[in-house]
C-alpha cells in the first residue's frame, strides 16, 4: 500500500502547473517532497501528504475537536441533500460542456468531507475522476483532510492571498465559509462556476434555541449577502433547501462541539452545565446555495 505522502506527490506532480509561490509569485515544481520556485523558495510536504503554504503562521478559532466533531457529522450523510444539489449541477455541467478533465478547489475546507462526498458523487454520475483541491488556513483541519482522504491536494493557506495561479479551475466551493470575491475571479477559468453556500434563517435553529433562548443571536441577513456576490458574480442560480434532517442524541455533543454558536461558552463551566438540553431528534438544514459566473 502506497504511503500517503507517496499518493499526494502524484497528484501534485500531475497538477503542478496550479501553484505559485506565495512569496514571490513564480511558478513552482515538485522536486523530491518539496514545492519549489526559480529564486529556491521551499515548501515541503508532511508525511501525510499536505503542504503549507503559509507565509506567516495562521490564526483560526476552529481547532482539532471542532473538525473531529465536524468529520463525524458530515460523514453521516448531514449535508447529503446539499451534495446531491451540488453534484448534481456539477454533472450537469459537465455533459453540457463535454468537459474533458475537472478541477474543484474548495476554499474553507475544514476537514475536508465536503469536498471529497462531491466528489465522489461526481463520479459515480459521470466519467471524470475531478481532482479535488481544498485550502484552509487552519493547520488542524488539513491534517485530519489528509490522513483521512488521501488522492486530494491539501494545503495550508490563505485564501485572501491564495499560492495558486490564475484561471486554473472549473468550480470553487465556498460552503458556509467568507468569500475572497477578487480571489474566486482570479482563480476560476473563464467558463468556471462560484458556488457559495450560506444559512438560511432557520439553520441549526433547534441548537440556537439551546444557547440562545431569547433569540438574540441569529445569522445575518442573506440579502447583504446575496447584493454582494451580486456584484462580483453573475448569479445563474438560487436556490433554497430547507428540511428536517434526522440525528442521533448522542451525536448532538458532536454539532453543539462543531457550530460556533458556543464558542461563547467555556467547555465545562458553569454557564454550559446550566444550560437545558432537551432531547433533540432532528436538526433544521435551511441553506441558501448561489451559483454565479464571471
Amino acid at each position: 500500500m502506497k504511503k500517503k505522502i507517496e499518493i499526494a506527490k502524484e497528484v501534485i506532480y500531475n497538477n503542478s502547473s496550479i501553484f505559485r509561490c506565495p512569496i514571490c509569485k513564480q511558478k513552482m515544481i515538485l522536486q523530491e517532497n518539496s514545492l519549489l520556485c526559480r529564486n529556491a523558495h521551499c515548501f515541503d510536504l508532511s508525511k501525510n501528504g499536505y503542504i503549507n503554504l503559509l507565509r506567516n503562521p495562521g490564526y483560526s478559532k476552529y481547532n482539532k475537536d471542532l473538525f473531529n466533531a465536524r468529520k463525524k457529522i458530515l460523514q453521516n450523510d448531514f449535508f447529503k441533500k446539499l451534495i446531491v444539489e451540488i453534484g448534481n449541477f456539477i454533472v450537469k455541467v459537465i455533459k453540457n460542456k463535454q468537459l474533458p478533465d475537472l478541477r474543484i478547489l474548495d476554499t474553507g475546507c475544514g476537514e475536508g468531507t465536503n469536498l471529497v462526498s462531491i466528489s465522489k458523487f461526481i463520479r459515480e454520475k459521470s466519467e471524470i475522476n475531478p481532482v479535488g483541491v481544498g485550502i484552509d488556513i487552519s493547520r488542524e483541519g488539513i491534517y485530519i483532510a489528509a490522513r483521512e482522504y488521501p488522492g486530494y491536494i491539501w494545503c495550508i493557506a490563505d485564501l485572501a492571498d491564495s499560492p495558486l495561479n490564475d484561471k486554473q479551475f472549473n468550480f470553487i466551493l465556498n460552503i458556509l465559509s467568507p468569500a475572497n470575491y477578487s480571489e474566486f475571479g482570479r482563480l476560476l477559468n473563464d467558463d468556471g462556476f462560484l458556488i457559495k453556500i450560506i444559512p438560511g434563517t432557520f439553520y441549526l435553529q433547534e441548537i440556537r434555541k439551546i444557547f440562545y433562548p431569547k433569540n438574540e443571536k441569529k445569522y445575518p441577513s442573506s440579502e447583504e449577502t446575496i447584493k454582494l456576490f451580486r456584484k462580483n458574480f453573475t448569479i445563474i442560480k438560487q436556490q433554497r433547501i430547507t428540511y428536517q434532517q434526522k440525528i442521533e442524541n448522542n451525536n448532538i455533543p458532536c454539532l453543539i462541539e462543531m457550530t460556533p454558536l458556543s464558542w461563547k461558552f467555556k467547555r465545562n463551566n458553569e454557564e454550559i452545565e446550566g444550560l437545558k438540553f432537551p432531547k433533540i431528534n432532528v436538526i433544521t438544514i435551511d441553506l441558501i446555495i448561489l451559483i454565479g459566473k464571471k
